[in-house]
């Protein structure tokens, strides 16, 4: 009757067995999808027990037919982990309805396992180390702190937690860049920020250090596969028997082949397979991101035709095959005619006769970072100019700036007292609050001997005061410093580069504002043997604000370039922007304002800049001048001219320079 019922409802029953006994071996014989088990059986096995057989050597579904549901024979069943119960006396909707829900549950628990699989092994292939942090910078788990042990460290921790800050405001993924010293040398690494559920941080960590091994780890790998391939293919023509297993290896090779592929396929290096004839058989997504062509459009192509997009010069092919590898720089014109730059390294991969069958491309889009490095290297020699001629001029520099200074002072003391004006009668602090008080005057209303005001008016009020009190504060912090000596501590130039560093870091939270960007030179080991005295605390404040100043006065979408370096045996130290147009139509700084630009209340424009949570009131590079001279050293502001680009006329830039005074170890 119920395999009637069954056969009706679209199902095809294999067999009916009586016994727990031919249960367990049927089962094991037919392996069929489903095992409807009623748990009295015939025999010395009953359906419990023989399920329970079952399970041992394959995982069958089964679902128990009872008419006893007794809790005992309930508890023992639930142990076999069945996909349901059908109590008798049960009808056709009763037991279809029970086998699309089993089998539901089935096909939903296969797919759970293989998304869990693909997950795993996407987890093994990334060479990312991948934990999790709280929104402090601690570590969610003890596995969390194990995995991140030689790649994270509290000062890490500290560096990442404004990004994780920043993470968990805008919802998206922050990357920052770090260094560890580790046996007397340095591991660069990438940590990618995201959000996890409960609040977590998810981070991912990429040594960037070793990517030229990837290129070794790519041979190696391919001529092992190729190695196991070969062996494995004359095993299965010699040993019949053994047919079965071969194809399981076989079929975990390609597996692996497979994931191989898609870890090269979405590496950030680029990657390319050009073979023997300089026919390209592979590119990966990188590859076909910085040439803009697609896949199809490169593979096939000669790179030993002129306008090849991935060796260009046909001159290069002829000596990379000469040679059997290279590495060096590679310069493209793309397919959209973007200038773009590869730190490429090629080499051969050889058959069992010795010949180059194929050549392996693998390199880093360096294309960025070598702009950002000519344009460092153009302002390095645009100051290097500019000292140049003013040693070279031959009138008294002093006596003549001297005279420039006299001759408009008029115009500078009526900028100065027009900026000291402006301070206290416009933008948020004190002109505002006066003008909030008197309004407050005016529209208070009278109730005996108290006044309402304005709940909004009065919140408006208490924040410019504290505005105000902050003015103050900065007040008190300049005459502090003009009244008091403060500790220097011995630093490194390498220490003095790190410290700028964090600077720059803390700044580039405001280059959305005008979507500018920071750039800062490389550390050079040519200047290690210099060092400075500095409190890093005070030198950390002036920096800041010179920057800040910087990005406030520069044009939209303009660089700001940080220059550290030596120069006449003095420590140095330039911050250089692009300066907008001011007030009284200069670009820069006027020649008689270099000087005064560092007094109080001097402003080169009268707007408020509130968003870079800030106080203009004139009082910033101030406050920089007093802290750098307790330092011992000098800071200068002046203009300079880039010569750089040739199809214009040199460009006036602003450069704030200060510079220490420093002896040699």
């Amino acid at each position: 009757m119920l395999k009637g019922l069954l056969e009706n409802s679209g199902y095809s029953v294999v067999d009916i067995v009586s016994s727990g006994e031919e249960a367990v071996r049927k089962a094991l014989n037919w392996r069929p999808d489903i095992i409807l088990m009623d748990i009295s059986l015939r025999g010395a096995v009953d359906g419990i027990d023989a399920c329970a057989r079952i399970k041992e050597k394959a995982d069958i579904p089964v679902i128990y037919l009872t008419i006893n549901a007794d809790d005992g024979i309930i508890q023992r069943a639930k142990k076999t982990m069945p996909y349901g119960y059908i109590l008798k006396p049960y009808n056709k909707n009763m037991l279809t309805s029970t086998l699309e829900m089993a089998f539901y549950k089935i096909e939903s628990e296969k797919k759970l396992k293989e998304s869990e699989q693909r997950n795993q092994e996407i987890l093994k292939a990334i060479p990312d180390r991948v934990f999790r942090l709280n929104q402090d910078g601690s570590f969610v788990s003890e596995e969390d702190s194990a995995t991140a042990r030689k790649v994270w460290s509290d000062k890490v921790t500290k560096k990442g937690l404004p990004h994780i800050q920043k993470m968990l405001e805008t919802g998206s993924i922050q990357i920052f860049e770090y260094a560890l010293q580790k046996d007397k040398h340095m591991d660069y690494y990438e940590a990618r920020l995201s959000p996890s559920a409960g609040g977590k941080v998810l981070v991912m960590v990429r040594d960037v250090t070793y990517r030229k091994i990837s290129e070794i780890e790519l041979e190696k790998y391919r001529n092992s596969l190729e190695d196991i391939v070969s062996k494995r293919t004359g095993e299965l023509s010699s040993l019949n028997q053994e047919l079965q297993g071969e194809i399981d290896i076989r079929r975990t090779i390609e597996r692996n082949l497979q994931i191989f592929s898609h870890a090269i396929s979405q590496s950030p290096a680029v990657v390319a397979i050009i073979n023997g004839e300089g026919q390209i058989e592979y590119v990966n997504a990188k590859c076909s991101q910085i040439c803009g062509m697609e896949f199809n459009e490169m593979v096939g192509k000669k790179v030993s035709e002129e306008g090849s997009l991935v060796i260009p010069d046909p001159a290069l092919w002829k000596e990379i095959k000469e040679q059997g590898s290279w590495k060096g720089e590679i310069n493209i014109l793309n397919a959209r005619k973007e200038e773009v730059c590869v730190q490429a390294k090629i080499s051969s991969i050889k058959d069992e006769e010795g010949r180059a069958s194929h050549y392996v491309l693998i390199g880093d889009d360096i294309t960025e970072s070598k702009k950002e490095r000519l344009e460092l290297n153009r302002l390095q020699q645009a100051i290097q100019r500019k000292k140049n001629e003013s040693e070279e001029v031959e009138l008294d520099w002093q006596e003549w700036k001297e005279k420039m200074l006299s001759r408009n002072i008029s115009r500078t003391d009526k900028s100065l007292f027009r900026n000291i004006n402006n301070s206290f009668t416009q933008g948020a602090g004190f002109g505002t609050l006066i003008t909030l008080l008197d309004l407050m005057h005016t529209s208070a209303e009278h109730r005996g001997e108290k006044h309402l005001v304005d709940t909004s008016l009065y919140e408006l009020i208490i924040k410019n005061v504290r505005i105000a009190q902050d003015a103050f504060k900065t007040f008190s912090t300049i005459d502090w410093i003009i009244s008091n000596d403060f500790s220097l501590e011995g630093a490194s130039f390498y220490d003095l580069y790190q410290t700028i560093r964090a600077v720059v870091a803390k700044a580039g939270e405001f280059i959305g504002i005008k979507k500018q960007r920071i750039v800062m030179s490389e550390y050079s080991p040519v200047f290690s043997q210099f060092h400075v005295s500095i409190n890093k605390e005070y030198f950390f404040t002036a920096l800041y604000e010179i920057i800040l100043n910087a990005m406030k006065f520069s044009k939209p979408q303009t660089t700001i370039a940080v220059l550290l370096y030596v120069m006449n045996n003095n420590v140095s130290l330039s911050v250089i922007n692009e300066p907008e147009k001011t007030d009284e139509g200069f670009i820069g700084i006027p020649v008689e304002y270099e000087k005064v630009v560092f007094e109080p209340f001097y402003r080169m424009s009268k707007f408020v800049y509130e968003q870079y949570n800030t106080l203009d009131f004139g009082l910033g590079l101030t406050l920089v001048e007093k802290i750098i001279t307790k330092h011992g050293g000098e800071v200068l502001a002046e203009n300079i001219l880039d010569h750089s680009d040739l199809k214009r006329e040199p460009q006036t830039k602003v450069c704030i320079t200060i510079t220490f005074p420093t002896p040699m170890e």
